[in-house]
């Protein structure tokens, strides 16, 4: 019987330490999460491409023959659901549709449900001079509950996402509270729906005040909401309570869980990846901060609304402080590894001196030759050892260029995004035509100059960059040109041409892409890349040979 007890003790304790082993080699949830979110993020071109097989399918039901005006409504409708979250343009064409249908058919009830539909499409995009309009005019005593409902939503929608815009400015509580008064009209309705009272109701206890027990109720609801879109929301909101709330780990799990939802569902519209990414950031963990930061300025410049690029801009400062801070660690590794390299180069020096030593004792005494032979074995051993070493040195140097390079390049790509910002900025003078200075607002839109100086500023603080990089670049790029068509050497600007080479030189090869930084055309940016090929002695390769400089 002791036995028995002794093995059953020896048995217990082996499993528990077996258990105590699976459990520290088995990936956390949040890691398990994120490996969901990297995978997705690598297959978002095919859920894309399956998004716009399903649209097209829909589409294809207008060609039917003697489709009526309501089918057509219909179709219309749901066109319009499928783009909500997916692309803002072809959502706001669906949605006039619509308008225009209810307006030849006469229901008003109809289309009153469309104008507010259209206002949400309109405040998404910060065209919010344009959805106060259409809210105002619409009469909300002639309203059924329904769409009474869809209305005070619209309202609190339209100042929520005012108060998204004026972040960080005296005018951010002035939209928040506003917001929050259209909930409580929202919730003095009766009959919402399950997710419209769930939703509205936490949020409007968030921002009074009682963050658990608006946690608590989203956290009840969330396993019985099966529609994608509403989980997304519902996850993005949690994370913004705990963040208030000071809980950064459960913040960050239902980030990456409302961006996991995003991707897979192709949602376009959304917060969580680039929320996900600052919160990255803070923590220092630059290089999936990066990666998720360029894919939500993907999904916003896909979606084409203003307030999200805006949005993804704001970041910048943040990119530049973690690239500074990179370029100070990569710094230190240079002075590092130069030291261990010199350590290197002495000690070779001093090995060679000793190798001379043994060969003039091997050829002054014969007798001593097994012994030298040995001593000298030895020493080419450490040779090689330090040679390696030497290489392995070598290779992190090129490593950490290539990193740099990455990383300036991904740099400019933002800072383009900066001078589309501020060319959008000129849009806002709309506000003049409410105020019927005509005269006024035709300066302003004729006036460039803004726009010109910060695309200048732009463009020489590229070329300070790349030249303080790449010093020789303009030489290396000579060599591959004819004689008489070689470029003039400056030691702090660059010329279009050069610029889009510098643009090859960083892997960036796209038009499109190389229009967007350069503030050009792509027909432009084609000229300017079909001349210069031209006046290349090996035209088949020439661009190959530069990004290989």
């Amino acid at each position: 019987m002791r036995r028995l007890s002794h093995s059953l003790r020896y048995l217990l304790l082996s499993g528990a330490f077996l258990y105590s082993v699976l459990s520290f080699c088995a990936p956390t949830r949040k890691e398990r999460l994120y490996k969901t979110l990297d995978s997705l993020l690598v297959v978002q071109p095919q859920i894309t491409k399956e998004k716009e097989d399903r649209i097209n399918f829909v589409r294809e039901s207008l060609k039917r023959p003697n489709l009526s005006d309501e089918n057509r409504y219909q179709v219309y409708l749901r066109l319009f659901e499928e783009y909500l979250a997916f692309r803002f343009d072809s959502a706001y064409n669906c949605i006039h549709e619509c308008i225009d249908i209810q307006l030849k058919t006469g229901d008003k009830q109809q289309l009153n449900y469309c104008q507010l539909r259209l206002s949400h499409i309109l405040a998404v995009t910060g065209l919010f001079n344009k959805t106060r309009e259409l809210l105002e005019n619409i009469d909300v005593n002639h309203l059924n509950p329904n769409n009474l409902a869809e209305y005070y939503n619209a309202k609190q929608e339209f100042f929520l996402f005012q108060s998204e815009q004026a972040m960080h400015t005296p005018y951010f509580e002035t939209y928040l509270d506003s917001a929050i008064l259209y909930r409580e009209k929202l919730l003095s309705l009766k009959n919402l729906d399950r997710y419209t009272d769930t939703f509205t109701r936490a949020t409007f206890l968030g921002e009074k005040g009682d963050l658990q027990q608006a946690i608590q109720l989203l956290e009840r609801y969330l396993p019985e909401e099966k529609d994608a879109r509403h989980y997304s929301i519902i996850t993005s909101t949690l994370a913004y309570l705990y963040g208030k709330n000071g809980n950064t780990d459960s913040q960050e799990e239902y980030l990456v869980l409302s961006a996991i939802s995003d991707v897979k569902n192709a949602i376009r519209e959304n917060n969580s990846l680039r929320e996900l990414a600052a919160l990255l950031m803070k923590q220092g963990k630059t290089d999936r901060a990066f990666r998720y930061l360029q894919a939500s300025s993907e999904d916003a410049t896909f979606y084409g609304t203003r307030l999200r690029n805006m949005q993804s801009g704001l970041l910048g400062p943040n990119i530049i402080t973690a690239y500074n801070q990179l370029r100070d660690r990569s710094r230190y590794i240079n002075w590092a590894l130069l030291f261990a390299i010199s350590l290197v180069a002495l000690s070779l020096w001093i090995s060679r001196i000793f190798r001379s030593r043994l060969i003039r004792r091997l050829k002054d005494a014969d007798q001593q030759n097994k012994e030298v032979n040995e001593k000298l074995s030895q020493a080419n051993a450490q040779l090689s050892t330090l040679n390696a070493s030497l290489n392995t040195a070598n290779d992190e140097l090129a490593k950490l260029g290539r990193v740099k390079e990455e990383y300036i390049a991904r740099l400019f790509e933002v800072g383009s995004t900066f001078i589309c910002k501020a060319d959008e900025r000129n849009k806002k003078l709309n506000r003049l035509v409410r105020n019927h200075k005509i005269e006024e607002l035709y300066k302003e839109i004729k006036d460039t100059d803004y726009l010109n100086q910060i695309s200048e500023s732009y463009l020489k603080q590229f070329d300070l960059a790349f030249l303080n990089i790449c010093p020789n670049f303009v030489c290396e790029v000579n060599k591959l040109l004819s004689p008489d068509n070689q470029f003039e050497i400056r030691k702090d600007s660059l010329t279009t041409e050069l610029r889009i080479l510098a643009l090859l030189r960083l892997g960036i090869n796209n038009n499109q892409k190389m229009a967007e930084i350069l503030n050009s055309s792509i027909t432009t940016i084609y000229t300017y890349r079909s001349k210069i090929k031209a006046r290349a002695i090996n035209k088949d390769t020439f661009e190959a040979d530069v990004a290989a400089i």
